[in-house]
């Protein structure tokens, strides 16, 4: 009885551990392969917050590089289907727009109309012993399904069925080993060998319960305690296969995760480049550059610094992180990455030199200065750095900076010097279609667009609106006297002149000619008068001079209109006011005259 007894419990032995074989670790595996197939789910549905930009599914040449690159380092098939089963993605570009046909029972199909993970043997002419393979729906933010992704995970189960051989034949040693001790067993009292098996039995459903840390505590010295010590062998080379298991997971865990990352910073940095382009104003854009800097470098210092129109001195234009070692502004020849015409990156004290520019060097760990250039001209520089470790100044920083992270930067670098440069070139040319070039006042264009827009705003708000007319007294007799030259400067200090003497929110432009109007939004009729006999009483005052001789005294007659009482439409009120001017010229000049 106790032969038979022994020869039983090693046969369920050996059936336990191969059942253990098909219920735990194709369990592992699975979910292993759910995992990523979700993960990558994830990043081809992901969109950018601010652009809306377009996922990774709808663009066939990202989504093809993602699946290459994924070969290339899981060695696992991959393949993206839309919504009507057609294939947009995979391992083999030839089936690019294929529809996919290897899921027997529609399992593809199903997942896509309701959105639950499946798995099914792939049939195929090449496989024709089928190919493990999952299938995780593209779910968009909405909830809705776009496709799907389908994922071999062949790989986990061979490494499964490599050490479940090795571990059938470990038993069949053990079964062997047991028949041959089982005579001898057979000739003790069942009563000695029944406390052992049973404690030994308790063992063995705990480790198909999936506790495999607790060792098998059976030591005796005969043959049972030989068997407990071959399943003690048995449960530490099934936690050691699950750990390897584990680990994979948490590899594969890992790589999906920097491919999100990767996907997250590309879409990042081309919502930069979208948003600088809406951008209308430097301001903006140098806010916009300080708002994703702090989200594209987390954790690190920086600026970027910008030539001003000398060309003798870099300000600072945008700064992240207030603690930056860096001077608000320094000259060129401070910054070595501008002598050098190249990036100068410091990751340790034997590297290189600092650039004199950063002015507590004790406080920085790493550093980066890159050249900001654009249309063949260098505009400023991109600054990036780290502050030291509490082991030392350096520690840490080639970790820190890698090969990727610097061609990172100069992407984005490169992004704002093009942006900036697109900036200041659509400033001269707004500036040169709306600016009169003698008196860099506003054209007429654009005092009539202005007019209008204030009228809008002065109606909407119930506000009043002030206009003045200027008109030269006697201009034609400088003309004869002095020349054509001594004319223009006399319109070029006007125009100084006016600028200095109004509010920020007037609009001062050239009307033609010897003629300037000036719109004053928010001015009623009492404020208008007394801003054009403040006008009048300065240009008065003025002096100028040309080739060292001082021309005569100028005056000026002003026509005063305001809405709504002087008219309601603009070409109303420039009436009103030119009627004005011209009763301020029958009135002998150096005038100002209110609009009937």
């Amino acid at each position: 009885m106790g032969f038979l007894g022994v020869v039983l419990l090693q046969v369920i032995t050996t059936a336990v551990s191969v059942w253990m074989d098909y219920r735990i670790i194709p369990v592992i595996a699975t979910k292993a392969a759910e995992d990523t197939a979700k993960a990558i789910a994830l990043s081809l549905v992901r969109q950018g917050d601010a652009t809306r930009t377009p996922p990774l599914f709808a663009d066939p040449v990202a989504l093809q590089g993602y699946i290459n690159d994924f070969k290339a380092v899981k060695k696992n098939s991959l393949t993206v289907v839309n919504r009507n089963k057609k294939i947009i993605g995979g391992v083999i570009p030839g089936d690019v727009g294929k529809m996919y046909a290897h899921d027997t029972n529609n399992q593809v199909g199903r997942t896509i109309r309701d959105g639950a993970t499946r798995t099914f043997i792939e049939k195929s002419s090449e496989y024709p012993q089928g190919v493990h393979t999952i299938v995780v729906p593209l779910k968009m933010e909405q909830g809705r399904i776009n496709g799907a992704v389908i994922m071999e995970y062949a790989p986990l189960l061979e490494e499964m069925a490599k050490e479940k051989t090795k571990k059938i034949n470990v038993m069949l040693y053990l079964t062997v080993l047991c028949l041959l001790i089982g005579l001898g067993i057979a000739f003790f009292v069942s009563r000695s060998v029944a406390m052992p098996i049973s404690r030994l039995k308790t063992a063995v459903e705990r480790i198909t319960q999936g506790d495999m840390d607790t060792p098998i505590a059976v030591k005796r010295a005969d043959e049972t305690g030989d068997l407990a010590k071959a399943f003690e062998t048995m449960r530490a080379g099934m936690k050691d296969t699950l750990e390897k298991l584990q680990t994979e997971i948490a590899d594969r865990k890992a790589s999906a995760g920097q491919l999100e990352q990767r996907t997250e910073e590309i879409m990042q940095l081309n919502e930069l480049g979208s948003m600088l382009q809406t951008c209308l104003n430097a301001e903006e854009a140098y806010d916009t550059v300080t708002r994703y800097a702090e989200k594209l470098f987390p954790g690190e210092n920086g600026a970027v610094f910008q030539f001003k129109a000398s060309r003798n001195l870099l300000e600072a234009v945008s700064l992240w992180d207030k603690s930056s070692s860096v001077d608000k502004a320094f000259l060129p020849e401070e910054c070595l990455a501008l002598r050098l015409g190249r990036v100068h990156r410091i990751d340790d004290a034997n590297s290189g030199p600092l650039c004199p520019h950063i002015r507590k060097p004790e406080s920085v760990g790493y550093s980066i200065c890159i050249p900001m250039m654009a249309q063949g001209e260098t505009i400023g520089v991109f600054h990036l750095e780290g502050e030291h470790t509490k082991a030392g100044r350096w520690e840490g920083a080639h970790n820190q900076w890698t090969t990727e992270k610097q061609q990172f930067a100069v992407a984005v670098a490169e992004h704002v010097s093009l942006a900036l440069s697109n900036m200041k070139l659509r400033e001269t040319l707004h500036n040169l279609s709306i600016r009169d070039p003698l008196t860099g006042l506003f054209n007429r264009r654009y005092m009539e667009e202005s007019l209008e827009r204030e009228l809008l705003k002065a109606r909407r708000y119930s506000r009043p609106l002030g206009v003045i007319m200027i008109d030269i007294d006697h201009f034609k007799r400088f003309n004869d006297t002095y020349g054509h030259e001594a004319g223009d400067q006399i319109l070029r200090e006007l125009g100084i002149f006016l600028q200095n003497h109004i509010r920020l929110t007037d609009i001062p432009c050239r009307y033609g000619g010897e003629e300037f109007t000036l719109i004053l939004p928010e001015a009623d009729i009492t404020f208008t008068q007394q801003r054009a006999e403040q006008i009048r009483i300065g240009a008065a005052a003025l002096r100028v001079s040309i080739q060292g001789q001082t021309l005569a005294e100028i005056t000026i007659s002003q026509g005063v209109a305001v809405f709504p009482g002087n008219g309601e439409s603009g070409e109303e009120l420039l009436r009103a006011a030119d009627e004005a001017l011209y009763r301020a010229k029958q009135q002998g000049r150096n005038h100002v005259v209110l609009a009937k």
